[in-house]
């Protein structure tokens, strides 16, 4: 977490037997969290945070806490389970040093990784993605939608985790360690904010071309986008039912949008682990024909080690949160991550088949959805990353719908940017650092030192 934010790391301790973050002095408070305990992951709330983790009893984290150098530890939030059972408490000490009963790093990974879904076996996911291609082929269109709607009808959403639309919880978990952090520290935290300099977050638009009817409809969206100042990214899907002319491809491109890959059938195979490696070279072919970079899978199948074995710059198939998604989910991540060496951007609006096919809301309400979602990641300075598909944009009140939504966000202080810039930045910042200046302050130094935004304090800071 700490080099998510690029925080200095001299800031930060070694972990022992406890997991423990000090100044490198030792002295003053401190943060510490059981280091691997032996027990199972479960769900759990530390006040309005939800999480998946390893949460020790209470009994269990003194015990851990004896040998430190602290002293007068007292109960300050309990971490309960969803039924509402005390599993542990948060304790305070006499010198302001907190004790998480769970590794807050591992349950920021668990999140990011969708590693929570541990009671869904991966052949139980697998057989839920065989039957919705089946389905597909086999039964009516119509009549699968109408099994959706019903689902999604039946599905309570404040109960389910991530919450949909929008789930808080990862990015408030960074907010409550950061501001430990800085506590810790002594003095403001420096920190590298998420964008560069004069943005407060990020808003990209992609479309997946589905199928011939989408193709044929690019040019609609492409004219919206061209006459309101944006441009987009166009995943198209190689040897599907149309055929992908390198003069659209050339045209796009030379217009300032960008050209990226959809898998190469669409056919719930591309990212199976018995077809991957027979597919992957024809993949890249089309990836190097067309100048692309980025990847997205159909459905947004998701298989993190096949994901970092792509050999291109970035993937954009998880999203922040997938409930409606044939493999559900969600990171309940707002910004970007690496999976390998390849750079994550994760879908961060809810997409347009969803909201206007599966929830069968109008193009107003759909359009009003994404502008709350907005008003959500631009709080929090994240990623706004849309997904709307060409193959359900055909109708004059849907594109009227999102030139709307598009009107509203060239109102506000985002970057508009496309996916393979944010992922080149995102790399650039990884690789930039903060250092001290001789003057008490702080610079950045390294690729983005020149566009970088240096943030000291939580009081500025990305996370509020």
């Amino acid at each position: 977490m700490l080099d998510t934010f690029r925080v200095p790391d001299a800031i930060a301790g070694e972990r022992g037997p406890v997991g423990a973050i000090v100044r490198p002095d030792g002295r003053g408070a401190r943060i510490l969290w059981p280091n691997a305990p032996v027990v199972p992951r479960k769900h759990v709330q530390l006040g309005d945070i939800r999480v998946c983790a390893r949460v020790v009893e209470e009994p269990t984290g003194r015990t851990l806490l004896a040998g430190q150098p602290v002293t007068g530890w007292r109960r300050e939030t309990p971490v309960t389970s969803a039924a509402g059972e005390i599993l542990g408490w948060t304790l305070r000490g006499d010198d302001g040093s907190l004790f998480l009963p769970f590794d807050p790093e591992e349950a920021m990974a668990t999140l990011i990784a969708e590693e929570y879904q541990g009671s869904v076996s991966s052949s139980a996911k697998s057989v839920a993605r065989r039957l919705y291609y089946a389905g597909r082929f086999l039964v009516p269109r119509s009549v699968i939608l109408q099994l959706r709607r019903q689902l999604a009808q039946a599905k309570d959403y404040t109960a389910a985790f991530p919450r949909w639309p929008a789930e808080p919880s990862l990015h408030d978990l960074f907010s409550l360690v950061l501001t430990e952090v800085e506590r810790v520290a002594g003095e403001p935290l420096p920190m590298l904010a998420p964008w560069p300099q004069g943005y407060e977050w990020a808003f990209v638009i992609s479309h997946d071309v589905e199928r011939s009817a989408g193709l044929a409809n690019v040019g609609k969206m492409r004219g919206i986008e061209t006459e309101l100042g944006f441009r987009s990214a166009w995943y198209f899907v190689p040897e599907r039912d149309y055929r992908v002319d390198d003069d659209l491809v050339a045209s796009l491109t030379a217009d300032g949008f960008e050209v990226g890959l959809h898998g190469l059938h669409h056919d719930g195979r591309d990212l199976n682990p018995h077809y991957f490696d027979e597919r992957i070279g024809r993949m890249l072919d089309y990836a190097r024909r067309w100048g692309a970079v980025g990847f997205r899978a159909p459905a947004t199948q998701r298989v993190r080690h096949l994901i970092a074995k792509i050999g291109l710059e970035y993937d954009s198939s998880y999203a922040d949160v997938a409930t409606f998604e044939p493999q559900s989910g969600g990171t309940c991540s707002l910004l970007p991550f690496t999976i390998g060496d390849v750079v994550e951007l994760p879908i961060t609006f809810e997409q347009d088949h969803t909201l206007l096919e599966v929830l069968a809301l109008t193009p107003a309400a759909a359009a009003d959805n994404w502008r709350a979602k907005a008003a959500f990641i631009r709080e929090r300075q994240g990623l706004g990353m849309l997904l709307a598909h060409p193959d359900y944009m055909l109708a004059d009140d849907r594109l009227a719908a999102y030139r709307s939504f598009l009107e509203s966000i060239a109102e506000m202080s985002a970057w508009h940017a496309l996916p393979r810039d944010v992922s080149r930045w995102w790399r650039r910042r990884a690789e930039t650092a903060l250092v001290r200046d001789g003057a008490g302050g702080w610079v950045a130094v390294g690729p983005a030192a020149d566009e970088a935004r240096v943030v000291v304090g939580l009081g500025t800071a990305a996370q509020r």
